[in-house]
């Protein structure tokens, strides 16, 4: 073997450690077809190939050969100076999209291992007893602070609940010990106890204002968390009474109340108005003469959209999932180490309650679509029309890529005919048979679309972004 350059001529050397000799290179590898090898006509010996080498950047070897006999070894030389795999993995000509996606969550993974271990391991402490003296100690004694000064106790104050609400200044009833000479730690069940008594009004109507809040788009006492004066009062107190006592008598079973108030002839109203002195009087519905249309939550939209692509994972229970994030969202909003281990499998499309909710990284199609950030308790919802909205839902990777899958659910369940896809697609999107208008449209919309095989994608998208896809109406 020989080389034109003489500095990287190959040399016979002594192996270590070995009877026997070898052939160096020296900053160079050898390239060449294994066919027209002298050796491969020999059938006597070994060859043995010692490799050596020392990088600062990613190498990668191919070794020929197995039970301690190597063939050949390459190794590549351009490693240090950037051309490594992660700055390749981009290129659509040299690997897939699912080949990039691997790799990605390959490459996260020793890093995200601990984060795993300590949710797949939960730990629960709780309190097996509460006695009282002279077994342990007893409930220390509140006093009012003078002027808010820790070292300035003023009288005793017993636990208790607000007097506006009971009537009374009487202490609360504190469970006593087994020998009932104590009282015992059992203040907040004392609580929960007066809170879910059915003589207590307010907890039933807090309730119930809160489910239809959620219902119909606005409380009958239109601020949640706020029933005093400034609340502007019910605009239906005698249904908030009834509703509030019915939810009592049912033994408070919050699912009869839903089902009581989604069968309710107010809820299956149109919102279409159909009135006009109904409108001059009541302008903002507050009567409730017709329905409030109302969106869907950020959650609600993503499953549904999983849910018609045919893609969403029901599984129940279990850790909490990290959907893919869009471009690299997951690493420009870090402050140290990302808690974000995108997941690409079916268990990153398990409902949107399942989520991780981390405070400095929200899924933007969610909080587009005013998702909460769960860095304070929230009364209500806002829902908000903006143009951001209509970007992402036309535009978003979510629902272009399951707009895909929702083809392919069409056409594997109903064959190539455009008609039946039509009729198929607006069941699953709306539940219901489009109108002679809307079956003319399409098809218009599925005539002009290039290239062919991506027309029926374009009516998915299409139906994904039409208004009753989304609102409750």
């Amino acid at each position: 073997m020989t080389q034109s350059d003489t500095e990287r001529q190959p040399k016979l050397e002594k192996l270590a450690g070995a009877l026997g000799v070898g052939v160096a290179f020296h900053d160079d590898f050898v390239l060449g077809p294994v066919g027209s090898g002298p050796f491969l006509d020999d059938q006597q010996g070994s060859i043995i190939a010692v490799f050596t080498a020392t990088q600062q950047g990613e190498g990668y070897g191919l070794t020929v050969g197995g039970d301690d006999e190597m063939f050949s070894t390459v190794i590549n030389p351009r490693a240090e100076k950037g051309n490594h795999l992660a700055g390749v993995i981009n290129d659509p000509e040299l690997f897939t999209d699912e080949e990039r996606s691997r790799y990605e969550y390959l490459t996260q993974r020793e890093k995200f291992a601990n984060q795993h271990l300590k949710r797949l391991q939960p730990a629960a402490m709780s309190l097996r007893h509460s006695f009282g003296p002279p077994y342990e100690p007893g409930v220390p004694v509140s006093r009012v602070m003078i002027r808010g000064e820790y070292d300035n106790p003023g009288e005793v104050v017993e636990a208790g609940f607000p007097s506006c609400i009971t009537g009374h200044q009487e202490p609360a009833a504190i469970r006593l010990d087994p020998f009932k000479r104590w009282p015992t730690r059992s203040r907040r069940m004392a609580l929960a106890s007066w809170i879910a008594d059915k003589n207590n009004p307010l907890t039933a109507r807090v309730l119930m204002n809160c489910l239809w809040h959620w219902h119909f788009g606005r409380g009958i006492v239109p601020s949640p968390s706020d029933f005093g004066q400034l609340s502007g009062g019910p605009s239906h107190p005698e249904l908030l009474d009834w509703l509030a006592n019915r939810f009592v008598e049912e033994n408070w079973s919050i699912k009869s109340m839903h089902r009581l108030m989604v069968n309710s002839n107010t809820y299956r109203q149109s919102s279409l108005p159909f009135d006009d002195r109904a409108m001059e009087i009541d302008p903002d519905n507050k009567l409730l003469w017709r329905f409030r249309r109302k969106r869907l939550e950020a959650e609600a939209v993503r499953d549904a959209v999983l849910a018609v692509s045919g893609r969403l994972n029901p599984e129940q229970n279990g850790l909490p999932i990290f959907p893919p994030l869009p471009g690299d969202v997951g690493e420009r909003v870090k402050y140290s180490e990302s808690k974000w281990d995108t997941q690409y499998g079916p268990e990153a499309r398990k409902r949107s309650i399942y989520i991780y909710q981390q405070r400095t990284l929200a899924m933007p199609f969610m909080q587009v679509l005013d998702a909460l950030v769960c860095d304070e308790s929230r009364p209500r919802r806002r829902s908000s029309v903006t143009p951001l909205q209509a970007l992402a839902m036309y535009n978003g990777n979510l629902v272009n890529e399951e707009s895909r899958y929702f083809a392919e659910r069409i056409r594997s369940e109903v064959g190539d005919d455009v008609q039946a896809q039509v009729e198929r697609a607006f069941l699953l999107a709306l539940s219901r048979h489009p109108t002679s208008e809307e079956s003319r449209q399409i098809h218009q919309l599925v005539a002009k679309s290039e290239p062919r095989e991506g027309r029926l994608i374009a009516m998915c998208r299409v139906l994904y972004n039409a208004n009753e896809f989304v609102y409750v109406d």
